[in-house]
């Protein structure tokens, strides 16, 4: 080898030495990029202290360096903003998909719902129950809501419920969930509101899977009470015209309404 060929040999040598130490480097940058943001400390913690999930994949519970992470976060300068994220898991006994939606208000941001899919289990991680797919059904088989609804109605029986009279009037909102298909099952979301008082369906809560008929809902049931989702346990029946709202934990009580007529919002 003459001195010009080994010029261009070094050359090469140290060509491809700097691709190589920049691959190095930027391993632990593509892990850090592929970390998606908007709750997600709080994803992952729920995720974490599910026992269901990990009971699947053991713990702890980490994302996966070198998988993707599919979604989107929006924070207004409000401070209102809201988050879908698909991403990879991984723990001491397997891994899966975790997918999760959240919500920023005040700059504080809170899980909306959180699910971990393994094959052909889905583990709901918020609320943390665990629910065999065949409980739920193909996904296919509920309609996304494409209008929102309001309702007049009134207090027909209240029982344990600070503030509330009977014959006081209320108003239901059953809005589409922006987070459908996007990281969540729940399709719509609910809001009861007597008076000034929200009874159901506060900030971040209040997601149901509401049955449609003929492009109307007809029905939701959120059967976890506030000490399992943070939210009470609603029974909403359109053809019946009635809803109840109850808890059992932390507080016990029981409401009841009769609505009139649905209008479009």
């Amino acid at each position: 080898m003459d001195r010009h060929d080994a010029g261009f040999a070094n050359v090469r040598l140290l060509k491809w030495l700097g691709i190589a130490a920049g691959l190095v480097l930027a391993l632990p940058l593509a892990g850090r990029l592929a970390r998606c943001n908007g709750g997600y400390p709080l994803a992952m913690k729920a995720l974490n202290e599910c026992k269901q999930a990990t009971d699947f994949l053991g713990a702890p519970i980490e994302q996966k360096a070198m998988g993707l992470a599919c979604g989107s976060s929006q924070e207004s300068s409000g401070g209102y903003g809201n988050a879908q994220w698909s991403i990879g898991v991984f723990g001491p006994k397997g891994s899966g998909t975790f997918r999760y939606a959240a919500e920023s208000h005040g700059g504080t941001w809170r899980v909306v719902t959180a699910e971990l899919e393994l094959g052909d289990a889905t583990v709901s991680v918020f609320p943390c129950v665990a629910v065999p797919p065949e409980a739920l059904g193909p996904e296919e088989t509920l309609e996304a809501l494409t209008r929102a609804y309001k309702f007049e109605g009134r207090v027909t029986l209240t029982q344990e419920y600070p503030g509330l009279e009977k014959d006081a009037r209320c108003e239901l909102a059953i809005i589409p969930s922006p987070h459908f298909r996007e990281g969540s099952r729940y399709n719509c979301h609910v809001e009861i509101r007597c008076g000034t008082q929200v009874i159901y369906g506060w900030e971040g809560t209040g997601y149901n899977r509401c049955l449609i008929e003929n492009g109307q809902v007809i029905s939701a049931h959120d059967p976890r009470d506030t000490s399992i989702e943070g939210d009470p346990i609603l029974e909403l029946d359109l053809r019946e015209k009635k809803v109840v709202v109850r808890d059992e934990k932390p507080r016990a009580f029981r409401v009841v309404l009769s609505i009139d007529s649905p209008r479009p919002l």
